[in-house]
């Protein structure tokens, strides 16, 4: 429960246990095989060489550590049960910045004849802001 907003609050992240853990380790795989991440530590990548089969029959890592390897694959699950797409950047709204209190300056983009004999270009886009010599 959200104690600010007293509703049920949605809790991101990933709960390992034996019933999760299974779940994990193939999404581990998945990706491995797939070759859909790029592993940048050394560490990680050695300790995904090392993990396997123990003789209890546990998959764990064979030469001792798997700390790296559960953390990384706590993220893959977290990632791949709690993502959101991104916003749809095709829609066109533009925000209210009077109602703000802010004012937006618009510049034109192409120069004018007063500012084609100066020597600088005329500015475009929205923070732009050149002052014509002259």
């Amino acid at each position: 429960m959200d104690a600010i907003r007293r509703q049920p609050a949605h809790l991101y992240g990933w709960e390992t246990n034996s019933r999760t853990r299974p779940r994990m380790i193939a999404r581990i795989r998945e990706v491995v095989l797939e070759r859909s991440a790029v592993i940048h530590s050394r560490r990680l990548y050695k300790q995904l060489a090392t993990f396997g089969e123990s003789d209890s029959g546990r998959m764990e890592g064979l030469s001792g550590h798997d700390d790296l390897l559960f953390a990384w694959g706590i993220g893959l699950m977290s990632r791949s049960e709690n993502y959101t797409p991104p916003f749809d950047t095709d829609v066109t709204v533009r925000p209210d910045f009077a109602s703000l209190g802010l004012r937006v300056k618009h510049y034109e983009s192409a120069r004018t004849a007063s500012s084609a004999s100066s020597r600088h270009s005329a500015p475009t886009g929205p923070r732009a802001s050149w002052k014509s010599e002259g």
